[in-house]
């Protein structure tokens, strides 16, 4: 399965989450979803993240992640992955 997975150091449990990111539009129209989920460097499931589209610059779309304390200060304490899953239409993963 095509997967990017990413480690964001730092954040501790009841800590306020926020990330973004961005692609290039060539690439970013081809996609029709963004999933994200929070596991556990075991691959077990932790939560699924809200993923919001902030919008397009001139050269790239943005996305953005977020979880509240609330949500945070249920999450193990260990190293937890963040996994990026873009879809295309045709629901491959990209």
């Amino acid at each position: 399965m095509n997967e990017i997975i990413e480690s964001l150091p730092g954040i501790k449990r009841g800590d306020t989450l926020k990330m973004s990111w961005s692609l290039p539009l060539d690439f970013a129209d081809l996609i029709s979803t963004v999933l994200v989920q929070i596991n556990q460097s075991n691959g077990d499931e932790i939560e699924d993240l809200t993923v919001a589209l902030v919008g397009d610059t001139e050269t790239h779309r943005v996305w953005s992640i977020s979880a509240t304390a609330i949500q945070t200060k249920t999450w193990p304490i260990k190293t937890l992955l963040f996994d990026i899953k873009h879809i295309a239409v045709d629901g491959s993963v990209i």
